[in-house]
């Protein structure tokens, strides 16, 4: 059996984890910003499907996606 559509168990769990994370990275982000002797940040932006995080089956087209956007952003930011 196919399933066409995200189960709500599923999509109610990552809701909740990116809520979290996202709270996480916002008090990282603080404390990094805090200190003025540290590098600006780049941030990374993949090209990743919403609820998807049971695909175990696509970890590596996450992967070579997270390694693309990190060489764009690179790029874009001028480093070789």
């Amino acid at each position: 059996m196919t399933l066409r559509t995200t189960p709500p168990s599923v999509r109610a769990n990552g809701d909740a984890v990116g809520a979290l994370m996202a709270d996480a990275t916002a008090a990282q982000l603080a404390l990094w910003r805090a200190d003025p002797a540290r590098p600006p940040l780049l941030y990374v932006r993949p090209r990743v499907e919403r609820n998807a995080t049971f695909r175990v089956d696509r970890v590596r087209r996450y992967a070579e996606e997270g390694y693309r956007a990190t060489r764009t952003a690179l790029a874009d930011a001028g480093w070789p």
